[in-house]
């Protein structure tokens, strides 16, 4: 059984051609959630989640970040509007410069580099796949000394 049919039998509402899994939505290229911004966000940043549920830049400097990133948010927002965050899947920006086929890390407010950080936490966020497009898939930190 694939994910999809697993989630259909599971509270799933096929609508225009995409799935609506409780607060889960899954794309042809990749799968999202939808937030609401705790700060002004630009787009294309690794967010993870304040206090209260709301989408904050992510940093491999702040402890408390490590085992909560949650992906990168797709739309610019303020404080307070919608944000779209993409877990999973391919991102495609015309301004990014990668190496495709490198590893992909977070850094610090948000940004991501191809630079294994070597303070705070390690987390591979993706890899590129072209220039201007990357892979989302966030796995386990490494927590570094």
């Amino acid at each position: 059984m694939t994910f999809r049919e697993a989630h259909k039998s599971f509270h799933a509402t096929e609508t225009a051609g995409f799935e609506v899994l409780d607060d889960i939505i899954i794309t042809g290229t990749f799968v999202h959630t939808m937030m609401t911004a705790g700060a002004t966000l630009s787009a294309k940043k690794i967010v993870t989640s304040d206090g209260s549920g709301n989408a904050i830049y992510a940093s491999n400097a702040t402890a408390a970040h490590a085992y909560k990133v949650i992906g990168m948010n797709d739309n610019s927002a303020n404080s307070g509007e919608s944000v779209r965050v993409i877990t999973e899947g391919n991102v495609t920006n015309s301004t990014w410069t990668w190496t495709p086929g490198s590893a992909l890390y977070l850094s610090t407010s948000g940004e991501i580099t191809h630079t294994v950080p070597t303070t705070g936490f390690a987390l591979k966020i993706g890899m590129a796949i072209t220039a201007t497009k990357i892979f989302i898939r966030i796995e386990a930190p490494v927590i570094l000394a």
